[in-house]
């Protein structure tokens, strides 16, 4: 992973390229323009080249890009752009600025990989920004009173402001029903999340948001495919994408659970392309090849009745790799990860629920009516309702308050 951060203003403070350095070590450099700033921290994946570090600025100058991600197909795209430009260094962050300048917002349709990247054009000050189609690279944004401010995290965003936003209230409520705060709210006021496969364009002042890419679209066009063919599609996809995303100048490792999704991977890794396994402490790159956006389309434009098949999950995934990998693999019952939250906040983490959700903290924090939490705290405790999740969150919510808001 890299950390990217920018902002339609300058300033001096020095700690600025240290924010971000636990997400890219190698390297933190900073371009300033008259009306823009842009700040990369670089973990070197492809191109360990000193050339390749950012933010990487076009050979007209006119363009400079700041990049988090990897765009696994990036050297077939190279081979395309290579008569028309004199590439200098051997990596995916010149490949995608060029395309970009050939192709404006169109060169996303090109593009196989995870991305969050911003490409400031100072003829026009415009800057382009864009999120890969799920969602896998980060990319938050500040707007509010002509400021404008980008980051791969909060904390980026909050050095450059003189105070903290306000709290939104409509995430709070958001998160205490889902566990989660949905797109493209953040847990702050005029602080948002850029939706996946969206992109948005800052210019005159103004911000311009838009989506590029809608797996719906692709319902239904190959619904009158046989299993077979489905089949013999999906392993062509399947490894057309693992190849893609083996490649690397820093060794490569797979999470192997057991389960389906990941003997799949390992598979596919062990027939065709399979190097050393290794770990990393921090600061290392996670790579999701099951779902490359090619999968994707090609899953949502089958008949769903392949999706579950005589109550059986991840039909057509078993039924590739039958005969590949042992049956007790491809038969085994899917075992759950939920960790017996309910049973530890009744013994060993009781001492929290008197920490975090007492009486005097719930009303000095000022957020909910303390009955309420303690009506949740007693239908738990006399076993009437399972509240274990909803006690947790706020736990956790406090905790979130007393680390980011308090201090």
């Amino acid at each position: 992973m890299c950390g990217i951060m920018g902002f339609n203003f300058q300033t001096n403070h020095p700690w600025l390229l240290r924010l971000l350095h636990h997400r890219g070590p190698d390297n933190a450099s900073k371009v300033e323009f008259d009306k823009f700033t842009l700040i990369h921290n670089r973990l070197s994946i492809v191109d360990h080249n000193s050339k390749s570090n950012q933010p990487f600025i076009s050979s007209c100058g006119r363009y400079t890009i700041v990049f988090n991600g990897e765009i696994y197909n990036y050297k077939e795209l190279k081979n395309k752009l290579k008569n028309e430009h004199d590439f200098i260094t051997d990596s995916d962050t010149e490949v995608l600025l060029y395309l970009y300048i050939k192709y404006d917002k169109e060169c996303l349709k090109y593009l196989r990989g995870m991305f969050a990247f911003a490409i400031y054009d100072k003829v026009k000050d415009r800057l382009f920004c864009a999120r890969d189609r799920v969602g896998i690279k980060p990319f938050i944004y500040y707007f509010k009173d002509g400021k404008f401010i980008f980051g791969s995290e909060l904390n980026s965003i909050f050095s450059l402001l003189d105070t903290k936003p306000k709290i939104n209230q409509e995430s709070i409520l958001q998160y205490l029903k889902y566990l989660y705060i949905p797109y493209p709210n953040t847990i702050f006021e005029h602080i948002y999340k850029l939706s996946p496969a969206h992109i948005l364009i800052y210019e005159n002042k103004s911000i311009k948001i838009e989506k590029y890419w809608d797996s719906d679209s692709f319902i239904g066009k190959n619904n009158g495919l046989t299993e077979s063919e489905i089949l013999c599609k999906l392993d062509i996809l399947f490894n057309e994408s693992i190849k893609l995303q083996m490649i690397s100048d820093v060794e490569l490792c797979s999470f192997l659970s057991g389960g389906i999704d990941s003997s799949l991977i390992f598979y596919y890794i062990h027939m065709l392309y399979y190097r050393d396994i290794m770990s990393m402490a921090n600061s290392f790159e996670v790579r999701f090849p099951l779902i490359d956006h090619k999968i994707i389309e090609f899953m949502t434009s089958i008949d769903s009745k392949w999706r579950i098949k005589n109550g059986q999950t991840k039909y057509l995934m078993r039924k590739l790799l039958t005969g590949k990998i042992p049956d007790s693999i491809i038969n085994k019952k899917k075992l759950g990860l939920n960790p017996p939250i309910g049973i530890w906040l009744k013994n060993d983490l009781r001492i929290l629920i008197l920490n975090y959700l007492s009486k005097e903290i719930i009303e000095k924090r000022g957020l909910f009516e303390y009955g309420f939490i303690q009506q949740m705290i007693y239908e738990f405790d006399n076993n009437i309702k399972d509240r274990s999740l909803n006690i947790w969150a706020l736990i956790v919510l406090e905790e979130w308050f007393r680390q980011y808001v308090d201090n």
